[in-house]
């Protein structure tokens, strides 16, 4: 069994490690875009008074991804010379089922089977004109995330696809900070294998 070290000892160990003689910082910026189907939409609009609902998830939506630029940062402490910004290029909030055949498609049983909805959500994304420009569109949803009847994924994403069709992902949204890390999770799988 390999010895764990703590979290403790692992800060300690990284501020002993040498510091870069390099004053060149490698900055990678990432646009993210949020896109929130009807299940979250109709879930802040049961929340929140109707005229409230929409800036409230707007609220919630730069919150996540706040907490995802608060996970990236901890790269740099790792590697001093590389900082991730996030950025959030947009949100785009789904009115209908109809607006996001993506989810709609995809629903077998209750459960959203996440294999083709992140094909057919890579698909949208790519063919819809009026998005904002991004380079990862990331898809929350208050549906169940499932492959067949499994139900144990909470987000899906490409692996090193970053800039490819496959700029994509998928999240389930617990309402707690559980999902900005799942999110930064995600986002992870595409753009960590940089560093």
């Amino acid at each position: 069994m390999k010895d764990r070290k703590s979290i403790k000892e692992m800060r300690d160990i990284l501020k002993k490690r040498p510091k870069s003689k390099s004053k060149d910082v490698t900055v990678f910026t990432v646009e993210l875009l949020m896109v929130a189907d009807v299940s979250v939409k109709d879930r802040f609009m049961a929340l929140y008074r109707k005229k409230d609902a929409l800036g409230v998830l707007k609220t919630y939506f730069e919150l996540i991804a706040f907490s995802v630029q608060d996970r990236f940062d901890s790269i740099s402490e790792l590697y001093p010379d590389t900082v991730v910004k996030i950025e959030l290029s947009g949100i785009v909030i789904m009115n209908t089922t109809d607006d996001a055949p993506f989810c709609r498609d995809n629903i077998r049983k209750g459960y959203l089977q996440f294999d083709p909805a992140l094909d057919d959500f890579a698909m949208w994304s790519l063919e819809t004109e009026d998005l904002p420009p991004h380079d990862h569109a990331m898809w929350i949803t208050d549906e169940i995330l499932a492959h067949g009847r499994d139900t144990s994924t909470n987000g899906v994403s490409y692996i090193g696809m970053a800039c490819t069709n496959g700029k994509v992902s998928i999240v389930e949204d617990y309402y707690t900070g559980r999902t900005g890390h799942i999110a930064a999770h995600e986002l992870g799988h595409k753009y960590a294998f940089y560093f």
